[in-house]
């Protein structure tokens, strides 16, 4: 809306000086009242699905949210605990509120696996950005020192299926599996916002020089479906 509202502005004050350059403007803002639109009703559809769970105040600032999630689990007292490493590069992305949402919900059910599956595990909790412009979350535990409860089609959680329709729901990827070392490994990647709204409504006005990077507000949707299973990344 912010941008929405900085462009309408920006087309009051240059309709006069400048009118070849109101039409790109108003186009600018029907397509970010479209996209606020299309987010506003995804996010809905998420915290449908979320009923009674716990949801996030910002969830497109998910991360001290995390660090309170993490440090939880660790605080369990049954031998599992998990370290959380999140890059500079990812707290300075921008995220739309349904995909910090399904960020949080990401780790929530890989921790909360964790403990059902391997308790006693190490698990670590890795979010950075990737070289082609996605939020990658990584979840890797080690092998259990003792067999948890095995649930019957992801009782208590969304399960591995459901947690996938989830990310996908929202423009992502996630896969999961086995680790040779007998843990298991779990990443996800998330489109993330390439630039602020009110950047596009200055670059639209004339006030900043067009970028040589790539174009549009987001990241490419198009994740990677098969990440390396042994957790190397590349910090941004």
């Amino acid at each position: 809306m912010t941008g929405i509202i900085a462009q309408a502005h920006a087309a009051g004050v240059i309709h006069e000086s400048a009118p070849h350059q109101v039409g790109p403007i108003l186009g600018n803002i029907a397509e970010a009242g479209q996209r606020t639109m299309d987010s506003m009703r995804r996010l809905i559809r998420v915290l449908r699905e979320e009923g009674g769970q716990t949801t996030l105040e910002r969830p497109e600032e998910p991360y001290a949210e995390l660090t309170k999630l993490v440090s939880a689990f660790s605080g369990q007292g049954d031998g599992s605990t998990a370290q959380l490493e999140i890059t500079g590069a990812a707290r300075k992305s921008g995220l739309l509120p349904e995909v910090g949402s399904a960020v949080h919900r990401v780790v929530q059910e890989a921790l909360t696996n964790v403990r059902r599956h391997a308790l006693g595990a190490q698990a670590t909790v890795r979010v950075h950005c990737t070289r082609d412009d996605l939020l990658r979350v990584d979840v890797y535990n080690t092998g259990p020192e003792r067999r948890g409860f095995h649930p019957t089609g992801g009782q208590g959680g969304y399960g591995l299926i459901g947690l996938r329709e989830r990310v996908e729901a929202v423009g992502g990827s996630l896969t999961a599996g086995p680790a040779d070392d007998g843990g298991w490994w779990l990443i996800a990647h998330f489109p993330v916002l390439m630039e602020s709204a009110l950047d596009g409504a200055e670059r639209s006005a004339g006030l900043v020089a067009p970028p040589h990077a790539k174009s549009g507000r987001h990241a490419k949707r198009n994740a990677p479906t098969k990440p390396e299973p042994d957790m190397s990344w590349d910090a941004l």
